[in-house]
């Protein structure tokens, strides 16, 4: 493990390829903080069964190990009260249920509840509560082939019980949007006047 980080502080071309893996592994978990911080029940959910990072969880986990790399891979909020997606799920959803949810989430390319939000930050935008809209991101997203239906029904069953009042308003009114640049890696395609 050391060796493969030495390879990402010299930026050899070793640790380009693990540093673009991370980035990748970033997405697809879809939580806040950098993967391989503390593991959690919820991340191991999402890995492959055979996954490489998941044995590396899991070793990190038996032997209560952490990795720390530089501030860039750690995903920031967007607003006040912003949550990513994958934080918010609820301990009871099944391995199978998380894993259909991620797909979808990776599909529509989004990462917060604010990535989806209306403006105002109290509802969603229904092209992402539907499926029918991916994010305008900056980032390079794996490549995820549209979920079939199985997997947007359980989406929109998390999406209502876990972030939604049954009234179709967010649970979690979202704050003042941050004025920071570098956090906003998504393309809104339209902006709120306050005036």
């Amino acid at each position: 493990m050391f060796t493969l980080l030495g390879h990402v502080k010299s930026g050899s071309e070793v640790g380009k390829i693990v540093w673009v893996g991370i980035k990748t592994y970033r997405l697809i978990v879809g939580m806040e903080k950098y993967p391989f911080g503390s593991p959690s029940s919820r991340a191991r959910k999402i890995y492959p069964e055979e996954d490489w990072f998941l044995f590396l969880h899991n070793f990190m986990q038996e032997y209560d190990l952490s990795i720390t790399l530089p501030t860039a891979v750690y995903m920031k909020k967007k607003c006040v009260r912003d949550n990513a997606l994958m934080d918010v799920l609820g301990e009871n959803w099944s391995r199978a249920e998380i894993r259909a949810f991620n797909r979808c989430r990776i599909f529509c390319h989004v990462i917060f509840v604010s990535n989806m939000a209306t403006g105002d930050g109290k509802s969603l935008l229904m092209e992402f509560f539907h499926g029918t809209a991916q994010a305008e991101s900056e980032l390079t997203w794996p490549f995820q082939q549209r979920p079939g239906e199985k997997d947007w029904m359980v989406w929109r069953k998390i999406l209502r019980q876990d972030f939604l009042t049954p009234a179709g308003n967010l649970k979690t009114t979202l704050g003042a949007w941050y004025d920071d640049a570098e956090q906003h890696h998504f393309r809104w395609p339209g902006y709120i006047d306050r005036s």
